[in-house]
């Protein structure tokens, strides 16, 4: 990170920047003396803005620099893959059901996918989105199968084996699980879904502001004016609030999004067959 002096009274300190490995954007990084219990992100073109308190330590910047990097280059990796039509090629190309809906989850943390084949809804962890195309499409094709087979038996996993990739894709998301620490057993208790926005999929193209709460231990910030923009018209966030904090008090904040009431069920993705 490059170095900064923040303004001791002011609402904000001056900006560094920084290119994250593998993110595509440029990271501007404001310290803020009436922020402190938030952290705030907006992408702005190719230049992720995030405001952070200025009684963050180096080593919390770089924390959040990393986290919302990882967060928006998701965010821009699903937005350009259309779930509908590759369910629809692959419905076909297979000889499977096509889902009534099938979008991406944003924070579906213990399943790379979900199905509930009362209501025939799929969710996509967008935690996927930068994966090889064919590891995403076996994970669209486990989820196809659970409209007609909700349990993972041998009838699941012939028709599982109809994409020829199967194994190998599950081999992949077995390493991948190791390496980011997820639980992704057959037995994993569903996401909440209030955690599974339904708009997901849907990019912001007005300026608002992200925030995500910090621990408890420093006072609230006051009511402040909307974060810095620029004037762009091409921002985009994410929201991430952390439970039982009270969040900073800004007009420009999004609303949560309404809870989808299809996003659970009985069927959830194991990455290997039953022994």
């Amino acid at each position: 990170m490059n170095d900064r002096a923040a303004q001791e009274s002011g609402a904000s300190g001056a900006a560094g920047t920084s290119d994250p490995p593998g993110a595509g954007f440029r990271v501007e990084v404001t310290r803020s003396a009436r922020r402190r219990r938030s952290v705030g992100a907006q992408l702005v073109g190719t230049t992720l803005r995030l405001a952070i308190p200025s009684w963050m330590s180096r080593a919390e910047e770089q924390h959040w620099v990393e986290e919302m990097s990882r967060r928006f280059a998701r965010k821009l990796s699903a937005e350009r893959i259309d779930l509908a039509a590759r369910a629809r090629t692959l419905g076909r190309r297979h000889g499977l059901r096509r889902p009534t809906d099938i979008r991406w989850a944003t924070d579906m943390t213990t399943r790379w996918g979900s199905c509930t084949p009362a209501t025939g809804t799929i969710r996509i962890s967008d935690r996927i989105a930068s994966f090889p195309d064919w590891v995403i499409d076996y994970v669209i094709v486990h989820e196809l199968c659970h409209l007609d087979v909700p349990g993972h038996g041998d009838d699941f996993w012939a028709l599982v084996h109809r994409y020829p990739k199967a194994e190998r894709a599950i081999g992949y998301l077995i390493a991948k699980a190791g390496a980011d620490d997820l639980d992704d057993l057959p037995d994993a208790p569903p996401d909440d879904p209030r955690t599974d926005p339904a708009s997901t999929d849907t990019p912001i193209k007005v300026p608002s502001s992200t925030t995500t709460q910090l621990p408890s231990g420093e006072p609230p910030d006051p009511p402040t004016a909307t974060d810095p923009s620029g004037g762009a018209t091409n921002q985009r966030c994410v929201d991430d609030a952390v439970p039982d904090a009270e969040p900073d008090a800004e007009p420009d904040a999004e609303p949560d999004a309404e809870p989808d009431a299809g996003t659970t069920g009985p069927a959830t993705l194991p990455f290997s067959p039953p022994l």
